[in-house]
């Protein structure tokens, strides 16, 4: 697909590209070489979005390497026992 570089240095993207991606208006879409001579683009998430996940633990208390992995453990031997009955 091609599109035409205005003289503001400004690009249409296609409608199809825009639809696929769920581009708005507004939003921020980010740029990365992938080698010379050739780059990709691609909808922006925004920080605040990208961490909205990880704002439901800020007030979790803080556990140890340890007490992650035997919560690991006791999770995986509770599914076990759960697909053997």
């Amino acid at each position: 697909m091609k599109t035409k570089l205005t003289s503001k240095a400004q690009i249409t993207i296609p409608k199809a590209i825009r639809l696929q991606l769920n581009l708005q208006e507004g939003d921020m879409v980010s740029f990365e070489q992938e080698k010379p001579g050739k780059w990709v683009f691609a909808k922006a998430t925004p920080a605040n979005k990208a961490l909205g996940c990880a704002n439901r633990y800020r007030n979790a208390r803080n556990v140890s390497v340890e007490e992650m992995n035997q919560a690991i453990l006791d999770q995986a031997a509770d599914l076990h026992l759960k697909s053997t009955k």
